[in-house]
């Protein structure tokens, strides 16, 4: 988490980061759509260089996540010198962000035939920077996050 801010009876607190650390578990799902343009340069053999990018919308759905909320809740009151907070007191982040982002990649691929190219890239990946918040009487939280994925893809294109 980059940002805790804790409401008290004394007024908002906000502890270093460094003073609160909670192990998290779990699978986080992205789904998303995307707007390509990608070219072919002809090198004048069947050998085809490509490059290309994309804007994309993303869905990152971290609900698989867990962690222990009471011990999350502990670390931040520890941070504040405070007593240990009820269950429930410090909120929990949000399960799902949407976000704008970009691709960009480079191949090369191989005409096997008129219809058929084979191919191997590279592709990058990357959002804004996720920010998945909550809050309730008490306590409010901001988790923020990068996303960048690195892919290396081999695969077949059919021209139509």
């Amino acid at each position: 988490y980059t940002g805790i801010t804790v409401i008290t009876p004394q007024g908002p607190f906000t502890p270093p980061l460094s003073e609160v650390v909670v192990p998290v578990e779990g699978n986080v799902k992205q789904m998303g759509v995307a707007m390509n343009l990608w070219y072919d340069f002809n090198a004048g053999s069947k050998w085809r260089p490509y490059a290309g990018g994309g804007l994309m919308w993303v869905r990152v759905d971290q609900s698989d996540l867990s962690y222990d909320e009471q011990a999350f809740a502990q670390a931040v009151a520890n941070s504040l010198g405070a007593d240990p907070f009820p269950p429930g007191y410090v909120a929990r982040v949000a399960d799902t962000e949407n976000v704008l982002g970009y691709h960009i990649g480079a191949g090369i691929g191989y005409e096997w035939s008129e219809k058929i190219t084979v191919h191997a890239g590279y592709r990058r990946q990357t959002t804004r920077e996720l920010s998945f918040k909550g809050s309730n009487a008490n306590s409010e939280v901001e988790s923020t996050t990068d996303l960048r994925v690195n892919f290396f893809e081999v695969g077949l294109r059919y021209r139509f």
